[in-house]
């Protein structure tokens, strides 16, 4: 019994200083807020935010009331594409729409599988239905989808931040 809460308190300690091991000037941020194309909420797609430094995308689901909410572990400019599902294609056509990169969406899919396991059950619904709502599916423009192409942007700086996508023609 007493090696075991030796083991115990050694292994809290040492989640506690890992805790620490975070690169300098990098914080966790959950972004969240509405979807919107011209000026209406998009029923359904994904958000997904390409950091311009280090880290890799993450990507959220978009609900049916145009809402998405994402914890971001990285802090600075990031450039933010939509997708939406085209009805009929595989996976909805999430990630295969065209100037999406599929493998990266493939990537991104399995991150946040993983990621989901320790989130409470109203974070887990903007997750595990990547498409995003049951909405109807809204025709969006083709820039959105590209990191190259997209003219959406957003800085995030840690904390708890609401940014809406405004999505036009």
């Amino acid at each position: 019994m007493k090696a075991t809460a030796s083991l115990l308190v050694l292994c809290l300690c040492f989640v506690s200083i890992a805790g620490g091991c975070r690169k300098t000037g990098s914080s966790t941020a959950t972004l969240s807020g509405k979807v919107l194309f011209k000026g209406e909420p998009l029923p359904s797609g994904l958000v997904t935010f390409h950091p311009k430094g280090e880290g890799g995308p993450i990507s959220t689901g978009i609900t049916e009331d145009g809402s998405y909410r994402v914890a971001i572990p990285f802090s600075g400019e990031a450039s933010v594409t939509v997708v939406t599902a085209a009805p009929g294609t595989p996976d909805k056509g999430i990630g295969k729409n065209p100037g999406a990169d599929p493998a990266q969406f493939e990537k991104a899919q399995k991150e946040m599988l993983e990621k989901m396991k320790n989130m409470p059950p109203e974070m887990q619904k903007f997750y595990k239905n990547p498409g995003g709502g049951a909405g109807k599916y809204v025709e969006i423009p083709k820039k959105y989808a590209d990191p190259k192409s997209t003219p959406l942007t957003v800085t995030i700086s840690g904390g708890s931040q609401v940014e809406d996508i405004k999505l036009e023609n």
